[in-house]
């Protein structure tokens, strides 16, 4: 997929520049998540994640200064973004799911309301076996879990080999360690409102009407897996990247 080779190269990218403080890197990172945003819109939202987690730090912030060579890469992202922008003009509704969008301006405590219990079942489903992770709604509004123990097999995920525990566990792992700590937090904290906002997405989407039943049917492995795997990956593996370049550092 494109996308994961977009998501995973960026987010190594920015990782690593942000450990090093290095500035040519993290805009590196950024120049090539704008290409997975040109690819798929996920990409754009992963790149206005990463942009506002260096802005939110005083350490950060300075690799965001715009230089000369800054300036150049600035003139070929727009060079990039114009045919983009041309068709978007062309074509104002290029996929059916950007009007959750809009749905969620139009109805927003509505959408907020569902979001805690949305998030964590998309999650959870990422990390278990889709037999035990099973929710039945009841009286519209609350998801009962539903799900079969099979055994400790029940705990992974056999479609993704429990690559989210993974993701867990490194990531808690390094943000203990105080060299990788503040990569890790940042890495970590984009990857976690992506999904933040994949799950908003998923609760205004206009066809599925607010019908939480069918919202939780969406975080299956099928409809779910599309958004949510190639961040998962390059979360995961950007974690594997930042462990490994502070072990050949020391």
């Amino acid at each position: 997929m494109p996308s994961l080779l977009f998501f995973s190269l960026g987010c190594f990218e920015c990782t690593l520049g942000i450990a090093r403080s290095d500035k040519k890197k993290v805009w590196l990172g950024m120049l090539i998540l704008l290409g997975g945003g040109l690819v798929k819109f996920e990409g754009m939202i992963v790149l206005f994640l990463w942009i506002a987690a260096l802005m939110c730090s005083s350490k950060t912030r300075n690799l965001l200064h715009v230089g000369r060579s800054e300036c150049k890469l600035l003139i070929l992202a727009a060079a990039l973004v114009l045919p983009y922008g041309i068709l978007k003009i062309q074509i104002p509704q290029l996929h059916p799911d950007q009007m959750a969008f809009q749905a969620v301006e139009n109805h927003p405590m509505k959408v907020a309301a569902q979001i805690p219990k949305v998030l964590p079942i998309m999650l959870v489903r990422q990390c278990v076996d889709e037999n035990f992770a099973q929710w039945t709604v009841v009286g519209d509004s609350i998801a009962a879990w539903s799900g079969k123990w099979t055994g400790l097999q029940s705990l992974v995920n056999a479609y993704n080999l429990g690559w989210g525990w993974v993701c867990m566990f490194l990531g808690v792992t390094l943000m203990f360690f105080r060299p990788t700590r503040q990569c890790a937090f940042i890495l970590s904290s984009v990857s976690v409102c992506f999904f933040v906002v994949i799950a908003i997405v998923y609760c205004g989407l206009p066809y599925l009407n607010g019908d939480l039943g069918r919202i939780i049917e969406v975080t299956l492995k099928n409809p779910a897996g599309r958004h949510l795997y190639p961040m998962f990956l390059s979360w995961g593996l950007a974690l594997i990247v930042l462990a490994v370049s502070d072990r050949c550092e020391k």
